[in-house]
């Protein structure tokens, strides 16, 4: 075989081969394409217990105490938008809690149900329509209890709360409370208070 033969032998050879490696690519790309299109597709992560995930026992103290009628609950600010895809609640005492999402900036209800709480299990959660939630905005999510106790938080050594508590989707930046009555609808709480929180009223959130 000729040089000139032998060098149309290796271009032919080269050229099948790079074809077959043009192929696999071709057929490699269309199956990320795919993968690509069925994740994009697919939900976004829900991430559960915004709240209570910045209330450790390491950087609080956590008693059970209180009686009476209450509705009471943490504000809090979205660091990006998002969606509130569930209440839930955690309670020393077995009962039917009452557990709300507002509007801060207009004290209009976006959500609220009813939960059977104890402090056994952290699941006791209703999933609810998703209610949009905006980055920066202030919202209050609030439990009602009726003659029975509630977990308490505050610094170890005492003294004011350092807020903002802040995590990578949300900050609570205040806590407010209001007595009430034993039956009747959700009510905004006004009072103030800085040195504890109570409760626990919780939520599941999904960003954008």
């Amino acid at each position: 075989m000729s040089y000139i033969q032998n060098l149309l032998t290796f271009e032919n050879t080269k050229s099948q081969k790079l074809k077959s490696a043009f192929g696999l690519l071709a057929v490699a790309l269309v199956f990320l394409a795919g993968c690509t299109k069925e994740k994009d597709t697919l939900p976004k992560d829900i991430f559960p217990n915004q709240i209570s995930n910045l209330l450790s026992f390491s950087m609080f103290k956590i008693t059970k105490t209180g009686s009476g009628n209450y509705e009471y609950g943490c504000v809090f600010k979205p660091r990006v938008n998002g969606k509130v895809t569930a209440l839930r609640c955690l309670m020393p005492e077995i009962d039917n809690y009452r557990v709300t999402l507002w509007d801060s900036s207009t004290k209009t209800i976006l959500a609220s149900v009813t939960i059977t709480g104890d402090d056994t299990i952290y699941g006791n959660t209703v999933n609810i329509a998703p209610q949009a939630v905006k980055s920066g905005q202030p919202y209050l999510l609030s439990i009602r209890s009726i003659g029975k106790k509630w977990y308490e938080f505050r610094n170890h050594a005492g003294g004011q709360l350092s807020y903002p508590l802040s995590s990578n989707y949300i900050q609570v930046t205040g806590y407010l409370w209001k007595s009430t009555v034993a039956i009747g609808d959700p009510v905004f709480p006004t009072n103030i208070s800085t040195t504890y929180i109570s409760g626990l009223a919780d939520f599941s959130f999904q960003p954008d």
